[in-house]
């Protein structure tokens, strides 16, 4: 199913630690979950906390999030911190099935976040809804929405129309819709198709760089041996900025951009597994105006990732993993490095 494909490790929220607004609404978002599986007759919850140490943390979360099962292509970050940090991601989801009138349909929720130990105006939360159908034909449809509110990319700058460019904050909500489409081909092999609309609204000055975008993309799941599993995917993504200022401020972000994963999952044995992946993205921006830094300077992203995962039980897993990401532009002559190293625990009942 695509729900089990998109499925990510949860964690348990300490609502003790939580004292910020931002970790006050997870905290109440995850409450919220466990109320609405009390209520139902047939369902799966997981819990998880991953515990992160990184070296830049306004990295860390683009870094975290290329891949195919996530939100691969994210906006640019202009401005690396080249702050490290401690990083806490706890995350509650819960799968439902539906009554047998709506036929093989499950529900899914997930409420998740980022929580930064040291550099809180970081912190954010994720949330995620899908219904999923499964059919006779070995065909499943999914219908996600994806909603990440107030998240940080870090400091940056803007020209002005007018005087001198202004410093400050940049920050976005994200609203992406998506429909996802499975079929199992063969008894090794499964395809998986998915469209996107989604909204990136910038708050403040860089309001100009609000935008629309269009994604369309393919996977396949390919079972080569008994214990080995191949992943290829890639994605196409289309983002025009809304706001005509961004011409006159020399500050358009509209782009094109090709993303590109393989991902290795190898059982070691029956309660070691190692999953590997590369990954590569490629920005291009759209804008022709000379004067703008964004024109023929297109980025280039390369991540390569390990983790090994670990069954203490059928119910609980523990994962290490470490991450090395690169990304440069063309007209840069140094790239901005990040590496995250992280070591998570999940259960399920």
């Amino acid at each position: 199913m695509i729900l089990t494909l998109y499925h990510k490790h949860i964690a348990i929220i300490d609502g003790s630690c939580l004292k910020e607004p931002k970790q006050i609404f997870l905290s109440g978002c995850f409450l919220l979950s466990l109320y609405s599986v009390e209520a139902a007759a047939d369902y799966h919850v997981e819990l998880s906390n991953r515990a992160f140490y990184t070296d830049d943390v306004a990295l860390f979360t683009v870094t975290r999030q290329l891949s195919l099962l996530d939100d691969p292509t994210q906006p640019a970050v202009d401005r690396p911190s080249g702050r490290s940090d401690f990083i806490y991601e706890p995350t509650a989801s819960v799968l439902l099935d539906l009554p047998e009138n709506f036929g093989d349909t499950t529900f899914f929720a997930e409420a998740g976040g980022y929580v930064f130990a040291e550099n809180t105006d970081f912190t954010h939360a994720n949330f995620q809804t899908a219904v999923s159908r499964q059919f006779e034909s070995a065909t499943t449809v999914s219908a996600i929405y994806r909603f990440v509110p107030d998240r940080l990319l870090g400091f940056n700058m803007v020209e002005q129309e007018f005087g001198d460019a202004i410093e400050g904050n940049e920050s976005l909500t994200a609203h992406i819709w998506s429909i996802h489409v499975e079929q199992e081909l063969t008894a090794w092999l499964a395809m998986h198709v998915l469209g996107r609309y989604g909204l990136r609204d910038y708050d403040g000055v860089f309001k100009h760089r609000s935008t629309d975008l269009w994604t369309l993309g393919t996977h396949f799941a390919i079972e080569l041996t008994e214990d080995i599993e191949l992943f290829l995917g890639y994605h196409f993504e289309v983002g025009n900025a809304r706001n005509q200022r961004s011409i006159a401020l020399n500050d358009d972000a509209s782009y094109q951009t090709h993303y590109a994963s393989i991902e290795i999952e190898t059982k070691l044995s029956e309660k070691i597994k190692l999953a590997v992946d590369f990954d590569f993205e490629k920005n291009c921006y759209t804008t022709m105006n000379r004067l703008d830094e964004h024109f023929g300077n297109p980025e280039e992203i390369f991540l390569g990732g390990i983790e090994l995962r670990y069954a203490l039980s059928k119910e609980s897993l523990v994962t290490l993993g470490l991450e090395h990401g690169n990304r440069q532009k063309r007209n840069e002559f140094i790239g901005f490095h990040n590496n995250n190293l992280w070591l998570g625990i999940s259960h399920n009942f």
